[in-house]
């Protein structure tokens, strides 16, 4: 494997190519964690894009050989329109490490409560701030769809990357019709997005 060092004073939005097609890479933050993973199907490419919204020092690990990198400003998103709200569960929330089935996390409204699964800690962090971000709409909203929906406004208004919230889906997901009809409102949802800088 190889591993670029990437060094950024501000935040930005990186344009990475490879000297060869890559099935996917990751980026880890100064802690070693995974703050960014890509998996390319069914092709593999040779460059991709992405937002990194903290300045600090970042490793990319890749099969191939870095080429280059461009830097240009972190490109935010404008939020896609929200379903009216179909309840109210507004309020401090605690969080609670517990580990509930094989589920990444769930929430009860009424309690103001949302038990995270240890088993997400090995995720990319913005995985992570994905699913909290889901679980936080289940104060408005019982569908799982409209908490999505939610979830990616939050993960995109704070600089994060589109895929992330993809990835998090397509890896907690099974593919019963239930839960493939989910991924197809994802889909549906993101060609909402407006992709101007705010």
């Amino acid at each position: 494997m190889y591993k670029y060092t990437l060094k950024l004073e501000k935040p930005a939005y990186v344009t990475v190519g490879f000297k060869s097609e890559v099935k996917n890479f990751s980026v880890l933050n100064r802690d070693g964690k995974i703050f960014y993973i890509r998996e390319f199907e069914p092709e593999a490419r040779t460059f991709d894009q992405f937002n990194v919204n903290e300045a600090g020092i970042y490793t990319i690990i890749s099969g191939q050989p870095v080429a280059g990198v461009k830097l240009t400003g972190v490109r935010y998103h404008k939020p896609i329109p929200m379903p009216k709200k179909h309840w109210n569960f507004d309020g401090p929330v605690k969080m609670i490490w517990k580990n509930i089935n094989n589920s990444p996390a769930c929430m009860i409204p009424k309690k103001r409560e949302v038990y995270l699964n240890s088993m997400i800690k090995s995720y990319p962090i913005g995985v992570c701030n994905f699913v909290i971000a889901h679980e936080l709409g289940h104060r408005y909203w019982p569908d799982e769809w409209c908490c999505d929906l939610y979830a990616i406004n939050k993960v995109l208004r704070s600089g994060g990357n589109l895929y992330t919230c993809y990835y998090a889906l397509e890896k907690f997901l099974n593919r019963s019709p239930s839960k493939m009809e989910r991924i197809k409102k994802f889909i549906e949802n993101i060609r909402k997005i407006d992709y101007g800088r705010q």
